[in-house]
């Protein structure tokens, strides 16, 4: 079973303990949990973006800092999710949510994941057929054409890049084997079909927001940056 590691933990305490128990009962789900032995270079880097983070406030609590560094990154879409395991009842606020360390924590645990991965399918889904709605609206207004080979395919492209919020630095490595996959063709494919897209496009001068010369690359990126806020305005 291939394990994704998209399950951040931390404990001041460095309890391995838990932090194994934590691992073992979300590993069976085929998650894999990241032990974080600093949590301040986590929380203060921006360009990082966490979907579940599990904090362990069993034997220590948050200092108004921390509590509010965490509140950003909730609110700034940084990280999706936040846990906090407890052994007493505390409310930081409805930004997180509350885990109890007694004989009920791993039904609790799992129920709560089960919970958190369900909806993330749902998302995904209904906000793909958004994005994917409010992008090819986009490229027509900047002259593409939805007839046009790859159109499809830069689509799809903005949308993996916008609701992965990766880092354009792999363009080849992180769409266009996906792509590829997607619509059961080469890489080369989804790289030529692309490129005929944006090559369509900028004979249309007068809308084509670049200049002619723009690689695939380039261009993603101009689109990423031009319509990411925009698309995470919308509400499922």
């Amino acid at each position: 079973m291939k394990i994704k590691y998209i399950i951040n933990f931390y404990s001041k305490e460095k309890d391995i303990i838990l932090a194994k128990r934590v691992k073992e009962i979300l590993g069976k789900k085929g998650k894999g949990v990241l032990y974080v032995d600093d949590i301040d270079s986590l929380i203060l880097n921006k360009d990082l973006s966490v979907r579940y983070l599990i904090l362990d406030l069993t034997r220590s609590e948050l200092d108004e800092r921390s509590l509010s560094l965490l509140k950003k990154m909730v609110l700034g879409g940084f990280v999706d999710k936040i846990v906090f395991i407890i052994k007493q009842d505390i409310d930081y606020g409805k930004e997180f949510y509350y885990i109890h360390l007694d004989d009920t924590f791993e039904d609790e645990l799992n129920k709560m994941f089960d919970n958190f991965f369900n909806e993330e399918v749902v998302d995904c889904e209904v906000l793909s057929k958004s994005y994917r709605a409010l992008i090819s609206k986009q490229l027509c207004d900047w002259g593409f054409s939805p007839k046009s080979n790859g159109f499809s395919m830069l689509i799809d492209a903005i949308n993996y890049y916008i609701q992965k919020r990766c880092i354009l630095r792999k363009l080849s490595k992180e769409v266009y084997v996906t792509l590829a996959q997607m619509y059961c063709v080469s890489i080369t494919c989804v790289e030529l079909g692309i490129r005929k897209a944006i090559r369509h496009a900028v004979a249309n001068k007068d809308k084509f927001p670049l200049g002619e010369n723009v690689t695939n690359k380039g261009f993603i990126t101009y689109a990423v940056s031009q319509l990411y806020d925009r698309l995470k305005m919308i509400q499922v």
